[in-house]
């Protein structure tokens, strides 16, 4: 059966959140890579309890975020670097805007969303946002292979 894309929003009316979404993906994944151009505590808040469970689950993680306007919080990046399975970077040098969410897991499968939302609670929970999830894709899907390659360049370009 072939998956079709799908439209990740927030949606009072139907009850949709993108934060939904993010937790189903994190609490299955063994390991995610993350670039968000702004992460605020009130983001972090809403997964952090998931993010615990990662940690005890030995799961790991990279989010790789900016100084873009100066929105992201010095708090919220304290508190995911407090955790000792997840990397933190910060482009510095350049007006990062990314928003992708890259989940895998030990089969090889790997899932990925794109679109606007960053890791903030009005972008998880209630601003209006169009995200695509694409289809579970195996380790040499060309899609993923591009974001892994991008995210992997401008990962060793960031600040530690």
């Amino acid at each position: 059966m072939h998956q079709q894309p799908r439209l990740i929003v927030n949606h009072r009316g139907r009850g949709q959140k993108v934060l939904t979404t993010l937790l189903e993906e994190l609490g299955s994944c063994q390991f995610f890579e993350f670039a968000v151009a702004f992460i605020t505590q009130g983001g972090v808040a809403c997964i952090i309890e998931t993010l615990s469970r990662l940690e005890a689950r030995g799961a790991r993680g990279r989010i790789l975020t900016s100084q873009y306007l100066n929105f992201t919080q010095p708090h919220a990046l304290e508190t995911l670097m407090g955790f000792a399975n997840i990397d933190v970077r910060m482009m510095v040098d350049e007006d990062f805007h990314s928003k992708g969410f890259l989940f895998g897991s030990s089969q090889g499968m790997r899932r990925l969303y794109v679109g606007s939302s960053n890791l903030t609670q009005n972008a998880l929970t209630s601003n209006v946002e169009l995200n695509v999830g694409l289809p579970d894709a195996g380790v040499d899907d060309p899609l993923i292979e591009r974001y892994l390659s991008d995210f992997e360049e401008q990962w060793w370009r960031a600040a530690v």
